[in-house]
């Protein structure tokens, strides 16, 4: 039994070695002490040691933002939709018709435009330039 305690030991000092020669022995210690440092010490420490070590980047929590961002939006994007729809019915029970339908070639939700009267521009008697007109 002598000869495991000291094979388990040559082990555990050959992996501490290897710990220590990649930088994991440095990091954790210095995750550890700020730990320590910390005036209020977290409810959670497991969690704390994770967000020292970089388990929640800012881009995972930018990621979550996205997400939640999305969600939102998509609620929104389904009432807006309801309301259209009201508001199209509405319409055609009041007769008016033309003004709820989607312009050809326009997206979906996109609302034709009103169309509006063409004006053609008053046109304005053009000189005739005089034979004193500066070459350049």
């Amino acid at each position: 039994m002598n000869t495991y305690k000291v094979v388990q030991d040559s082990k555990r000092e050959e992996f501490r070695k290897y710990l220590e020669k990649n930088g994991v022995m440095d990091v954790l210690t210095r995750c550890l002490v700020a730990l320590y440092e910390e005036p209020e010490k977290p409810q959670d420490a497991l969690q704390y040691v994770r967000n020292s070590l970089g388990a929640a980047s800012p881009d995972k929590v930018e990621l979550e933002s996205l997400r939640l961002t999305v969600v939102e939006l998509k609620e929104k994007e389904t009432v807006l939709e309801d309301e259209n729809r009201e508001l199209r019915e509405k319409l055609a029970s009041l007769g008016i018709e033309g003004l709820g339908e989607p312009a050809e070639g326009a997206e979906e939700g996109e609302e034709a435009a009103p169309a509006a009267e063409e004006e053609t521009p008053a046109t304005e008697p053009t000189e005739k330039p005089s034979g004193n007109a500066h070459k350049k």
